[in-house]
């Protein structure tokens, strides 16, 4: 799957189910579904 693969998909969750991804479940993700889930994350603060 591509960076915007990733990114469309992490647009598409809840900031709860992001935060999981990226806190809770680090070893369950490939390095780049992370990356994308916080780079979301960071879109939503602004």
């Amino acid at each position: 799957m591509s960076v915007k693969e990733y990114r469309q998909r992490a647009a598409e969750l809840c900031d709860a189910e992001l935060r999981q991804m990226i806190y809770e479940e680090v070893e369950d993700y490939l390095p780049e579904a992370i990356e994308a889930a916080r780079a979301e994350l960071d879109l939503r603060i602004v």
